[in-house]
């Protein structure tokens, strides 16, 4: 009997000082994306979103719902997600990180 185990993940590698970012999906240790060049990073948006997982077995069906939170950057008028967490602290210190490097970038804050 065999096994095979995929596992993927999106990633986002910011480069400050190229003024690119590397926005790619990571599978099996591949990594197949694209550089984008930008001119400007406009501003950050911290926000929330209500969502729901549905879980179904053998005749029942559980419908879990809870806030998650994220990070956004406008980059060039395009909006890239930098993170989604159902933990607030998981944002704010991706946000006070990001505040260290990018001092004066504008910060708006959606969360109600």
């Amino acid at each position: 009997m065999a096994f095979l185990l995929l596992t993927t993940k999106y990633q986002i590698i910011l480069d400050l000082e190229k003024r690119n970012y590397f926005e790619h999906l990571w599978i099996l240790g591949f990594k197949r994306g694209e550089i984008i060049n930008y001119d400007r990073i406009e501003k950050l948006v911290i926000g929330n979103r209500n969502k729901s997982k549905t879980y179904n077995s053998r005749g029942s069906t559980n419908t879990v719902r809870y806030t998650a939170y994220y990070l956004c950057l406008f980059i060039d008028g395009n909006r890239v997600e930098l993170l989604e967490s159902e933990k607030e602290e998981k944002v704010d210190t991706l946000k006070s990180k990001l505040g260290k490097v990018l001092e004066q970038l504008e910060v708006e804050d959606l969360r109600s």
